[in-house]
């Protein structure tokens, strides 16, 4: 009797102890041990499995891999994120920042001087409009001649372009512009679109050739 009622008083403790145990386990259990992988919120290629030396580097490489791969570590990631953005309005997110009236901006010192240097500064002003009024017009035309594509007029300073071949998805195209450390936008989250539909916006001239030519490997490969 006198056992029985010292069992069940460490119930509880025993619950615990369990579920701390799978606490432990599950990540590691579930880790992302595949090769070539992207976080999509953090922007960046997941650390790879470091070759074996007697160093101190080799052991923090260890450890950021077993950092970015962690079971249900981009889970955590979207829901720390989506409750920062809904409970405080704060986003987390290394590139990228809140602006005025909701609008996003990258977070980046010399881009935020360049905005505001846009604001004040007439002759930079016009310098910028007629770069990406003819980057527009050169890089539109170039994004329709490649087969697959779908391009959208645009009359800002990015362009919105539909994906018709079945093997080819923006997941896909992502990956492969991150992998050039370059970036489209999925625009599978906006309204009435899907995974087939991505935009880009209007960069440097070189850096636009960079781009397209990413996008039209991975279209006509």
């Amino acid at each position: 009797m006198n056992r029985w009622i010292f069992d069940k008083n460490h119930i509880p403790q025993a619950l615990f102890f369990a579920a701390f145990l799978i606490m432990l386990i599950l990540p590691a259990a579930f880790m992302n041990i595949k090769k070539d992988q992207v976080s999509e919120y953090e922007n960046k290629m997941l650390e790879e499995w470091p070759e074996f030396e007697m160093s101190e580097d080799y052991m923090k490489s260890v450890y950021n891999y077993v950092n970015d791969r962690i079971g249900f570590r981009e889970s955590a990631i979207a829901v720390y994120t989506e409750a920062n953005n809904a409970l405080f309005g704060s986003m987390v997110n290394p590139l990228f920042m809140w602006g005025r009236q909701g609008h996003i901006y990258y977070k980046d010192k010399d881009y935020i001087s360049a905005y505001q240097r846009l604001n004040t500064d007439r002759e930079y002003i016009d310098a910028t409009t007629a770069l990406i009024s003819s980057e527009r017009d050169r890089i539109t035309d170039k994004l329709s001649n490649i087969k697959g594509l779908k391009v959208y007029e645009p009359s800002a300073n990015f362009v919105l372009s539909r994906i018709l071949t079945d093997s080819v998805n923006s997941d896909i195209l992502f990956d492969a512009c991150i992998r050039e450390k370059m970036m489209i936008r999925n625009c599978c989250t906006f309204p009435f679109l899907d995974n087939k539909y991505f935009r880009i916006c209007f960069m440097s001239p070189e850096m636009n050739d960079k781009l397209v030519s990413v996008i039209s490997r991975v279209m006509n490969p």
